[in-house]
């Protein structure tokens, strides 16, 4: 009987899918047997890899973490970026987070995601939780149609969809960087039993993730890795380059191999803490399997 493919649930379209899209566009994933399945919400990944038709998902580990603290069986084994990425938009009148008293603020969770930082960042002004008017918008493209269409007066977006806001005359309220300069933003999650069972298809896609990542940042592949983003996001490839030049060379942005972001994931713990989640533990060790990223590093080193 032929191996099923390997399923792996993403929310696609910005810039944190990018290694992602690259294994697409090249064939990797197909040669390997790999099915990207595209979520519309954190929420549906979440649900997906607890029932297990999913068994790996590339979401923020905030959404995950208190699956994994009730007993799942899951763990955190690999991380996209090595800081936040993006930033707080509003409208063109708006200067300070302040000004958003009364306002409606998109969000993509209730709670986490990116909805995390924003809960954080009411922390430090002066505005309180009901002070804003948050309705769940969607995905990053979804929130930025909103914005533009005056559905919503403010939300994060991250790129290319941040550039193509700035170019439409929208006001950055906040860089997510500047808060948040080592965290983990988007991470690859595995359900433990799915891994026992079948390391070794697991380790083949962290390789290919991995080989994703350092194509991505391989200066050499920079028009091209540009083109990808061009296709896949949908939009215009000034927004694309203005991305790669961001995000690779002026303010790198990615793990050099998706590898596990031990740094960035403790302050997410804190975060999440200081925002009144319920955080079993503050060691990352308890969340995180870095046997599987290991080994797929020394594969991918030893060229097999």
């Amino acid at each position: 009987m032929a191996t099923p493919r390997l399923k792996v649930g993403l929310i696609g379209g910005t810039a944190g899918n990018w290694p992602s899209m690259i294994c697409e566009a090249k064939g990797w994933h197909k040669e390997n047997d790999i099915q990207l399945v595209y979520f519309k919400t954190e929420q549906e990944a979440i649900d997906m890899i607890l029932n297990g038709n999913v068994p790996i998902i590339k979401i923020g580990a905030d959404i995950v973490i208190p699956a994994i603290a009730k007993g799942e069986p899951i763990r955190i084994v690999g991380d996209t970026f090595q800081r936040a990425i993006g930033g707080l938009f509003g409208l063109r009148s708006y200067r300070t987070l302040d000004e958003l008293k009364g306002k409606t603020v998109g969000l993509i969770h209730e709670k986490y995601g990116t909805t995390l930082f924003l809960r954080d960042l009411l922390l430090k002004s002066d505005l309180k939780k009901e002070d804003i008017h948050f309705k769940v918008a969607g995905k990053t493209p979804e929130r930025y149609k909103s914005l533009v269409a005056g559905e919503i007066d403010a939300t994060i977006l991250a790129p290319p969809f941040s550039f193509k806001a700035i170019e439409e005359g929208f006001v950055c309220l906040i860089e997510l960087a500047e808060s948040y300069p080592k965290m983990a933003c988007s991470s690859i999650h595995v359900r433990s039993d799915f891994a026992m069972k079948h390391r070794k298809e697991v380790v083949k896609y962290l390789l290919i993730n991995i080989r994703g990542h350092r194509w991505l940042q391989n200066s050499m592949n920079r028009a091209e890795a540009i083109d990808i983003l061009t296709d896949r996001s949908k939009i215009d490839r000034r927004y694309a380059r203005q991305t790669y030049d961001e995000l690779i060379v002026d303010k790198p942005a990615y793990t050099l191999d998706g590898a596990l972001n031990l740094t960035g994931l403790n302050t997410l713990l804190q975060c999440m803490k200081k925002v009144g989640e319920s955080v079993e533990s503050e060691h990352v060790e308890k969340y995180v399997d870095e046997g599987l990223i290991k080994e797929a590093l020394e594969m991918m080193d030893k060229n097999i």
